[in-house]
């Protein structure tokens, strides 16, 4: 049961991060231009299009030559989150995995195909933007929260300490 609902996940997360990109580059959004969508007393949630070649929320790498080593780390940790859900019983820890798997895949599904992924939300407070991102980032860093968190409760409920 765990390892469908974490493919779930994965699945979900991808089809839906990816026809947001699909929405954002054909939809005819200009390229860092900006519609708002939101704002909860100055701070601000908006829709842009943005072509990140860096990390996660916008931050660049140091050297463009580094794609090819982003692609190959990105494809690794999705691997290997994918093997330990596969082995895996735990729901939520599998619901963590599969955000965490459909994040990356999406990801990287853009840098093999656009040389760079498709970045279509941003925050911002007044005139100033704070984070460009997608619904990828999102479910990854949210993943890795919910898996740091179950895993510091199961140590704490086994007496166990790092």
């Amino acid at each position: 049961m765990s390892l469908p609902a974490g493919l779930s996940v994965a699945t979900a997360t991808l089809a839906l991060d990816q026809a947001l990109k699909a929405w954002a580059r054909l939809g005819g959004m200009a390229e860092n231009g900006y519609a708002p969508l939101t704002d909860f007393g100055g701070l601000g949630l908006g829709a842009t299009l943005v072509y990140n070649p860096g990390i996660v929320f916008g931050m660049v790498l140091p050297d463009a030559d580094r794609r090819l080593l982003v692609i190959v780390l990105a494809a690794t940790i999705a691997s290997v989150v994918l093997v330990r859900m596969i082995r895996s019983r735990r729901i939520v820890l599998n619901l963590a995995r599969g955000a965490v798997v459909g994040g990356a895949l999406s990801n990287l599904v853009d840098r093999v195909r656009v040389g760079a992924v498709v970045d279509y939300l941003v925050v911002h407070t007044g005139a100033q933007v704070r984070l460009v991102f997608n619904l990828a980032d999102v479910a990854i860093i949210g993943g890795a929260l919910l898996l740091f968190g179950a895993a510091a409760a199961y140590a704490l409920a086994s007496g166990r300490t790092a």
